[in-house]
């Protein structure tokens, strides 16, 4: 109760706010030896510690999250650290980094039997971003493996959506649309609407890049209908751009 009663307050849109109640729900869990709790709650002042700006606390408490996990012998809260010290590389744009940490993740969530399928598509995007279309079609193609073999229907459509981007990246828009098309309908008929949305969205540019502006602006205008009927402000600003591109 005392832990529940400490992390309650937090919140991510406050982070100055957020960041006492963490580390006093980090002290109650080292004091009930609730080590799970505590490691949750250690992670949770990094992301805050971001959030602020002050980068170097945030990556110097990533590392102790690690260093934490290390020493305890806990090798699911090990790759745990891994992963969340790689999304932090990412943001900053430290590639290298962010690959060494998700690779090391990814190895220790496999040894313990996970799929790592949100680790492939976050190290895949690492991938593109460095401009490696190779390395981040790999990992989303595994990802796409792995999620074929598991049933895992919204992971095998999130990686045939990243493969259309990487290919629209290379210019191979039909390729691109092919992809892009297939991972709409699969998040359709599983009814996540939303993320279906942003996919049509995707397409829509595809089309836009075949010279295709019918179907452009038809896709754009849908994809800008679902981010207002599911109130995502970021999405609607940024088909708004993408549709004053068209005019």
């Amino acid at each position: 109760q005392r832990l529940a009663q400490a992390i309650s307050p937090g919140s991510e849109v406050d982070p100055a706010g957020s960041l006492p109640h963490l580390l006093e729900a980090a002290r109650i869990a080292r004091e009930l030896e609730d080590w799970e709790r505590y490691f949750q709650s250690i992670g949770g002042p990094a992301e805050m510690y971001d959030a602020l700006g002050r980068t170097e606390e945030a990556r110097e408490a990533l590392e102790r999250n690690l260093e934490f996990a290390q020493n305890l012998g806990h090798r699911g809260l090990e790759a745990t650290a891994h992963v969340s010290l790689a999304q932090f590389h990412a943001r900053h744009g430290n590639h290298d980094a962010a690959i060494r940490h998700y690779r090391t993740g990814l190895k220790l969530d496999e040894e313990r039997g996970g799929q790592g399928l949100g680790g492939l598509l976050e190290l895949g995007g690492v991938y593109h971003a460095q401009g490696n279309a190779a390395e981040a079609l790999r990992c989303y193609e595994e990802c796409r493996r792995r999620a074929l073999n598991t049933s895992n229907r919204w992971f095998e459509a999130y990686a045939l959506r990243c493969m259309g981007v990487v290919y629209g990246a290379l210019g191979d828009y039909f390729r691109a649309l092919e992809l892009g098309l297939e991972s709409v309908r699969i998040f359709r008929e599983i009814s996540s609407h939303h993320v279906a949305g942003a996919g049509v969205g995707n397409v829509g540019l595809v089309y836009q890049a075949l010279g295709d502006y019918p179907n452009a602006r038809k896709s754009l205008v849908e994809s800008y209908q679902s981010a207002l009927r599911h109130h995502d402000i970021g999405e609607q600003e940024r088909l708004l751009g993408d549709l004053g591109d068209l005019s």
